[in-house]
């Protein structure tokens, strides 16, 4: 399961949310930190929108590899599962745009949570 298979049928954002991280990014869970860089890439080609690909799912394949290629996050993830990262998975909302940073407070407060996030402190 190291090589990506273009031909086979992408999964959509709703099943990317119930799939485990190594199941999105195709490989073993005994894979080599090379094995998850090449499978990224691979997958990175296909999902990234400067490619026709979809941002949602590029995002969910981006998150999944930072986690995956980070030792200690990898570590959490294979004792604690998905759960331990669900707050910070991409979901297909919107991130924040210059629009949303230059509301007044009152105003940013009433954001979702997920655009407040990365929102610079007040």
């Amino acid at each position: 399961m190291s090589q990506v298979d273009s031909t086979q049928t992408l999964p959509t954002v709703e099943m990317m949310t119930n799939m485990g991280f190594y199941e999105i990014l195709q490989v073993d869970p005994a894979s080599h930190e090379r094995t998850l860089k090449r499978a990224f890439t691979d997958l990175a080609r296909i999902y990234h929108p400067d490619n026709g690909g979809d941002l949602v799912r590029f995002k969910i394949i981006r998150f999944v590899y930072d986690v995956l290629a980070d030792k200690e996050s990898r570590r959490i993830y294979d004792e604690c599962g998905r759960a331990a990262f669900e707050h910070q998975f991409p979901t297909g909302q919107t991130l924040p745009t210059e629009e949303t940073r230059m509301l007044p407070v009152e105003e940013r407060q009433k954001l979702p949570t997920v655009e407040r996030q990365k929102l610079p402190t007040e």
